[in-house]
């Protein structure tokens, strides 16, 4: 599902913004159209100060237009970028994140890279406490390498519902520690626009589109 296109905090602003502009550009016509009908015939305004504020009239009056375009131009821009994003409907994804939101029941698939030389590595899990709930080897070898963490704890009983973050461990021969990292994938199932910035839902939660590293058609 796609939510509404456009940030609803940033449309309420502008809004307030622009009705600000145009009650200051309404007073300022008045004032100075009472102005001219109640100076004084002997001594009318002097041709320089009304010069002055016709500038400043025609100022207000061209911001209030540009308001207007610019809120136009946004609407559009925001319109295009929705349109670019569904795109990404039902399609996997790489996210650079290590936390995730585990419904209770959907496994988490997780993608990750050791060093060539590491001999083992490791997988731990946390709550939201910072327990570690769950803790087990991994494979080794060269390039991304797959895992399906299926929600149990390193006993193996059930983990409830909640948010999890991930980290990855390797060592080489001589025990020492090497490079290694992983990342969440998981199948784009809608859009939200809503917030300050566009974001992607998942099973595994939802996450900004600044933390996309690549996006695939699942085979």
């Amino acid at each position: 599902m796609v939510a509404g296109v456009g940030s609803f905090g940033a449309s309420a602003q502008s809004q307030t913004a622009r009705a600000g502009l145009t009650d200051n550009f309404d007073t300022f016509l008045t004032l100075l159209t009472t102005q001219l009908q109640n100076q004084d015939p002997l001594s009318p305004i002097d041709s320089t100060e009304f010069t002055t504020q016709l500038v400043q009239f025609s100022g207000v009056e061209q911001q209030i237009r540009m308001n207007d375009q610019l809120e136009a131009l946004f609407g559009l821009q925001q319109s295009s970028f929705a349109a670019s994003m569904a795109s990404y409907l039902d399609r996997d994804v790489l996210l650079d994140a290590s936390t995730v939101t585990y419904d209770g029941s959907t496994p988490i698939e997780l993608r990750y890279r050791v060093d060539p030389s590491a001999t083992d590595a490791t997988l731990t899990v946390r709550d939201s406490s910072n327990r570690i709930v769950y803790q087990g080897a991994l494979p080794t070898g060269q390039g991304e390498l797959p895992f399906t963490f299926e929600g149990e704890r390193t006993d193996g009983t059930t983990l409830p519902a909640g948010a999890y973050s991930f980290s990855f461990g390797a060592r080489n021969i001589a025990g020492e520690s090497v490079t290694s990292g992983g990342a969440v994938f998981a199948r784009v199932l809608g859009l939200d626009f809503s917030g300050a910035s566009p974001a992607v839902t998942t099973s595994a939660g939802s996450f900004g589109v600044e933390r996309i590293m690549r996006v695939s058609t699942r085979v």
